[in-house]
């Protein structure tokens, strides 16, 4: 019967910093619907476009599913999350030292 795997979860969304409250509609693991949840104090059940069309992108085909470091030759490689924070770090401190503060902020 249609309908019976699909489960309404309250969530935010991922864009921007004002942290709107959505609610999507999950069936067999997958986002199919989202909303605003005019429950939350942020949004009122008010969505911008980039957060009324969140279920497109989560499930985008070219979206990454895990952290990838670039090559000196230019493929990709993937890498451990641990792995690719150390070397943002690094690259950040690197910035830092040789730029100033005003090159990151």
């Amino acid at each position: 019967m249609l309908g019976l795997s699909r489960r309404e979860v309250r969530t935010l969304c991922p864009y921007c910093g004002v942290g709107c409250g959505i609610i999507a509609t999950t069936s067999e693991q997958r986002i199919v619907r989202v909303r605003g949840d005019p429950d939350h104090p942020a949004n009122f059940g008010r969505l911008c476009q980039k957060g009324a069309t969140v279920a497109l992108t989560v499930h985008a085909p070219n979206r990454l599913h895990y952290p990838m470091l670039r090559r000196p030759d230019c493929s990709l490689s993937i890498v451990s999350t641990e792995t690719a924070v150390e070397q943002i770090a690094r690259r950040l401190e690197q910035i830092l030292q040789r730029q100033g503060p005003g090159a990151v902020g």
